[in-house]
């Protein structure tokens, strides 16, 4: 992954305001891929003329766009246009299918080490955070993106599924029953678990 040009010395005061360890904050971050052939876009405008020529896409657009689309991408572009300064703005949790990259303090809940890689491992940590009443912010103006579009599962992503699959039930009740324990007042706000 490649990040915006600046990415870490815009991102800094924005996640040292948001993510401070005190408030229930995570600062999300736009996902892309581009074409194998496309040059790495580092800015907005260049970023925008790669959509808009179809070379440029969100993150896992054709194998797994519900866990990684956010709304308002037009939207986004719009608003980050307007200000050369980073901030954010509050976006709602998806459902428990949603895997977005996010800024977090250290001191924040982890991912349940017991979760199986390939089986809802990222969710199952953003699921949490809904859970625990964290609240999701998305930055302007900056992201990441990656060379080649992702059109189908690998072979080594099939055969890693697979074998974590057999972990599948026990792990998905073992989570929904600690999920209820630990956060009895939140299913509500943020739906039920999909395994």
């Amino acid at each position: 992954m490649i990040f915006s040009e600046n990415f870490q010395t815009q991102i800094q005061p924005l996640a040292n305001v948001y993510v401070d360890g005190k408030e229930k904050n995570l600062v999300v971050i736009r996902r892309f891929e581009i074409e194998n052939k496309a040059k790495i876009p580092r800015n907005l405008n260049d970023l925008k003329k790669l959509i808009d020529k179809f070379r440029a896409f969100e993150f896992h657009h054709k194998i797994f766009p519900l866990g990684h689309t956010l709304e308002g991408l037009w939207y986004w572009f719009k608003i980050s246009k307007k200000s050369k300064k980073v901030f954010a703005w509050p976006i709602d949790y998806k459902s428990s299918s949603w895997e977005p990259m996010f800024i977090m303090h250290r001191n924040d809940p982890y991912s349940p080490e017991y979760m199986p890689t390939r089986v809802r491992d990222q969710q199952a940590l953003v699921y949490e955070l809904c859970r625990a009443g964290y609240h999701f912010f998305l930055v302007s103006r900056l992201f990441n993106v990656h060379k080649g579009i992702k059109e189908s599962v690998t072979n080594l992503d099939a055969a890693v599924r697979h074998h974590q699959t057999k972990l599948r039930s026990k792990v998905f009740n073992t989570f929904v029953n600690e999920m209820s324990e630990k956060y009895p007042d939140t299913e509500v706000t943020c739906g039920k678990f999909v395994m």
